[in-house]
């Protein structure tokens, strides 16, 4: 079986779900350790196109519940993630060397958002996204 090609934010995205279940904001916060540019549409954006090609999978929402459609969009503002065992098999080929490679500033967008730039900051992040899931506190799932 061969190995899926991993861009560098993809294979940064896996790097935050390397260990554990994580959320748009973990991984977000993660993912801008490594590349301070890096811009939560990008994130959100890579999030999307690996649960599309089965190497990230939402394992539950916001309060830990059961995914009930998986193929929801606004899962990705709302999940916890893991790397399924193909995203595994990926990230582990691709070697962590490649994900500090330096990679050109830019803005990705996709899909009905695809004409509109987000860039928040990470407290305005966290604020809406308490507001979104009805101000209750985060915990992991499980």
């Amino acid at each position: 079986m061969s190995t899926a090609t991993l861009s560098p934010d993809e294979l940064e995205v896996l790097n935050a779900t390397a260990d554990d279940f994580e959320n748009l904001e973990q991984i977000f916060q993660s993912v801008r350790l490594a590349h301070p540019s890096t811009s939560l549409t990008v994130v959100a954006a890579t999030v999307h196109t690996l649960v599309a090609r089965d190497l990230l999978a939402p394992r539950a929402d916001e309060n830990g519940q059961p995914i009930s459609r998986a193929n929801d969009p606004s899962l990705v503002w709302r999940a916890w993630f893991e790397m399924t065992p193909l995203g595994r098999e990926a990230w582990s080929s691709a070697g962590r060397e490649a994900a500090s490679a330096p990679r050109p500033s830019r803005k990705s967008r996709f899909g009905a958002w695809s004409d509109i730039a987000v860039d928040l900051p990470l407290d305005v992040f966290q604020e809406t996204r308490r507001e979104m899931s009805g101000g209750s506190g985060e915990s992991p799932p499980g």
